[in-house]
């Protein structure tokens, strides 16, 4: 695109930009003021725990993996520019009919206005059938994505919502805003267009913070929770639920392959204990739907890296643990101590409680011998513990 296309685009956001700064200062400190006062929703574990897998990265390799990972919940992203490959990817979505699918179409902003419906209409039809569920669009608020202010996405929105009457029963998610944005996601959804989404999904990154425990602008991972749920309840136009469809942690050495700068990398064991961490805090918050990792299979940032002969990462391990352990957890409750984290819950062989720490050591009193899983579900023996980053299954009653 010329210098000239992309100025062009910009001054025409000027009135969308606009009005994301009016409402942002109207809603924004009312969403603060009664983020506490909303009540809890009910949160079914077995869907919460989601990965991301894609089409053009090992698509023979992929069941098998996910198949031995045990996540039900995926997320697959399919690219509108890309439709002349949509019955390959059909054919290759048919082996997944066992699983719980969300289609991520995204965006192509070059189309004009009655090709874009086109495109809708075919790639819906072709996929309908093997999912109802879809995210529409990515990274609303980086125009390298495409989009130039939210009134763009909005139309671009619209586009599949007129649909809806054709494919019944259909899920449409939105806006995707990426990171902790949240005056993108205010426009998008307190907007004066006729539409309404099911899920509000986004792509909350805390990478910049390190830990999701640290906080950015006054707010950990918690909170940025709080403060978008408390957005969702007040907005008239979505359902109260979120879908955190992406996140993940740069990884160290990774090269050109890392989608951030050197300061968001970590190690490889880093990002395992990173990885569990958010989800453990997402799910104890009791407000959020779904979270899924992005990606299974990556180089910069998955839980197997493709360049060294498909290696698993530790992350593996870790999120087949916990996945193990919790996805079918009743009696789930987040505590949040002085030094330390707990998330006590119930499955059908024990009771339990996982601890960790924000990177710190913490000396942790027990009274006897006990047992516990490693974050990567080794099982252990101990008459003391010391509590640090990497969480813990501690097992305070067997039930079988």
């Amino acid at each position: 695109m010329s210098k000239a296309y992309k100025r062009n685009r910009r001054l025409k956001s000027i009135g969308s930009m606009l009005y994301m700064l009016l409402i942002s200062l109207l809603v924004l400190p009312l969403a603060f003021v009664m983020q506490k006062l909303w009540r809890k929703p009910s949160i079914d574990p077995s869907s919460f725990f989601g990965m991301s897998v894609n089409y053009d990265k090992a698509p023979q390799q992929t069941l098998a993996f996910i198949q031995e990972l045990g996540v039900k919940n995926l997320l697959i992203r399919f690219r509108m520019d890309e439709i002349s490959q949509l019955d390959d990817f059909v054919t290759w979505l048919k082996q997944f009919k066992e699983y719980d699918i969300i289609i991520n179409l995204i965006q192509n902003p070059n189309l004009q206005h009655q090709e874009l419906s086109h495109n809708f209409e075919t790639i819906l039809t072709a996929l309908y059938p093997l999912t109802h569920r879809f995210q529409i669009g990515t990274t609303i608020n980086r125009s390298k994505w495409g989009f130039y202010s939210v009134h763009e996405y909005l139309r671009f929105f619209r586009h599949a919502h007129k649909l809806r009457k054709k494919f019944s029963g259909i899920e449409l998610y939105g806006p995707s805003v990426i990171d902790f944005e949240y005056h993108y996601t205010t426009q998008a959804l307190f907007n004066p267009f006729t539409l309404r989404y099911d899920g509000c999904s986004s792509l909350l990154y805390v990478d910049r913070t390190i830990t999701p425990e640290n906080k950015q602008f006054g707010f950990n991972l918690i909170g940025k929770i709080d403060l978008l749920y408390s957005l969702v309840k007040l907005s008239p136009k979505t359902q109260n639920r979120i879908l955190i469809t992406e996140t993940n942690w740069p990884i160290k050495g990774s090269g050109e392959y890392a989608p951030t700068s050197d300061l968001e990398c970590v190690t490889e064991e880093d990002f395992a204990n990173y990885m569990v961490r958010y989800y453990l805090l997402a799910l104890g918050s009791s407000k959020v739907e779904s979270v899924y990792w992005h990606q299974m299979i990556a180089v910069g940032f998955g839980l197997i890296n493709p360049l060294k002969d498909f290696e698993k990462r530790s992350a593996f391990d870790a999120f087949k643990t916990m996945y193990t352990e919790l996805h079918n957890a009743t009696d789930i409750k987040l505590l949040q101590h002085q030094d330390y984290f707990e998330l006590q819950y119930r499955n059908a062989s024990h009771e339990a409680k996982l601890l960790w720490t924000n990177n710190i050591d913490v000396h942790y009193e027990v009274d006897d011998v006990v047992s516990y899983l490693t974050r990567d579900g080794k099982k252990q023996t101990a008459t003391h513990l010391t509590l640090t980053g990497k969480p813990i299954y501690l097992m305070t009653k067997e039930l079988t």
